[in-house]
């Protein structure tokens, strides 16, 4: 009751008759972009700007446990849906009704992924999700979720539709986050481990919700983190990585697993506790994280500024002596399937393509050899030259022979024993031959 006091004072609901309404008891980020708030538009200015593009972050705590209440019916609800987790009766309905089915990921397979089939009978969840802004670190208020089987999406009734984090449970979580202060905003990218996965049939699903509520404006562009992509195929990479993203900066979009490091502080002793407890004590940590983020955001970012100050001036250096040494009609080529694949990027991914790198794979030993030897025959080289690839071919073997010969010597070391020296002894007398055949 004390920290509930506290909140509604800092609030400033302390004074007041009426009550805060959802998320009113959260602090958020002070820098992300908020019509109304802390941007003022002037007359030539739109919020379609790529600089008022929000950035999300998705992810789930599988440390964030918490056990079945003992005694359900004596719970009392200071603060629910006010701060950071969302409102427990809508958010029911939303799990009642929303199809869960489950289809093979069409990528690598993801813990996130795979997750969403362990059930755990003992608890009320197994773990928490939610949305933070991707580029300083801040929970968005009345967005974060528990889960009853891990990430999981939902689906109404859609085929083929996979389930992990979604209209179940992360799509919840992003269509409250994107309620909140983003009148007007028209663009958003959202970074996701499987977002490959999980942004397939994300407005289908909105669609066919009646708890799930989007903008119709808003854009959403799928990301997933640079450090997530790189378990993924390698076609991910182009598709959804940040770099590949107009607009978006320099941005990793693994900003939460930072967060959860501060939140799993406390996770071990709310896992017993009843389940208005429980989440008003994640409530506190993560109003109290959101507030060291915004008294030390000015340092931060004064900091960073100089960094990217300094940054553009050499990037923007390198960049002309690239584009002073492509040819005008390649630059002009280039830049026409640069806008296709950017503006086709939503509706087919694989548009990303483009930006795929194509190497050649080079030839294995055993081709170089069987080339070198149809050449040699085919030139009708005299005898003594006609086994030069061989030859070649018989000195590399050796040298791997020796290099594995010296790596078990230092395997087995001083204290060998009389079975492992004779073995040494053995090895070292047919390498010995192998070079003396060789020379």
């Amino acid at each position: 009751q004390w920290r509930q006091l506290k909140t509604m004072k800092w609030h400033g609901f302390g004074h007041r008759s009426d009550n805060p309404s959802t998320g009113e008891l959260a602090l958020f980020c002070p820098a992300c972009p908020q019509p109304g708030i802390n941007v003022l538009l002037s007359e030539d200015e739109s919020l379609d700007d790529w600089k008022y593009t929000w950035s999300f972050v998705m992810d789930g705590n599988f440390k964030a446990e918490h056990l079945h209440p003992i005694k359900p019916f004596n719970e009392v609800w200071l603060s629910d849906g006010l701060g950071f987790m969302v409102g427990k009766d809508r958010y029911k309905m939303h799990l009642a009704e929303a199809a869960d089915t489950v289809e093979k990921s069409s990528c690598n397979n993801h813990r996130a992924v795979n997750q969403a089939n362990a059930a755990r009978h003992k608890l009320e969840s197994t773990s928490i999700g939610g949305v933070a802004c991707a580029r300083h670190g801040c929970f968005v208020p009345h967005s974060m979720v528990d889960f009853q089987k891990g990430e999981r999406q939902a689906t109404s009734t859609i085929p083929h539709s996979r389930v992990n984090h979604g209209q179940m449970n992360m799509d919840y979580a992003l269509c409250e986050a994107s309620q909140h202060n983003m009148e007007g905003i028209t663009r958003a990218v959202t970074f996701y481990d499987i977002n490959c996965q999980y942004n397939k049939h994300f407005w289908v699903r909105v669609d066919r919700s009646r708890f799930l509520e989007m903008a119709p404006q808003l854009t959403i562009i799928p990301g997933i983190g640079l450090w997530h992509i790189h378990g993924h195929q390698d076609s991910c990479y182009v598709r959804y990585a940040s770099n590949v993203i107009g607009g978006i900066g320099r941005i990793d979009g693994e900003i939460t697993e930072t967060l959860w490091a501060r939140l799993n502080l406390i996770s071990p002793a709310a896992r017993g506790m009843s389940s208005p407890h429980q989440k008003e004590c994640l409530d506190y940590q993560m109003n109290d994280s959101n507030f060291c983020k915004m008294i030390r955001m000015k340092r931060t970012l004064c900091r960073k500024y100089k960094l990217a100050r300094n940054g553009i001036l050499e990037s923007g250096k390198a960049f002309n002596r690239l584009d002073e040494a492509a040819p005008s009609h390649l630059k002009t080529e280039w830049l026409a399937r640069e806008r296709i694949a950017q503006s086709s990027r939503l509706n087919d991914p694989s548009a990303m393509d483009e930006y795929e790198i194509n190497i050649k794979k080079a030839p294995s030993k055993k081709e170089m050899e069987l080339r070198l030897l149809e050449e040699g025959n085919a030139r009708n080289a005299a005898p003594s030259h006609r086994s030069v690839a061989t030859w070649i071919s018989t000195g590399l073997a050796i040298e791997e022979a020796q290099i594995a010969l010296l790596i078990e010597v230092q395997r087995i070391g001083r204290r060998s024993t009389e079975t492992q020296r004779l073995d040494i002894a053995r090895q070292r007398d047919w390498l010995q031959g192998q070079i003396d055949g060789f020379a």
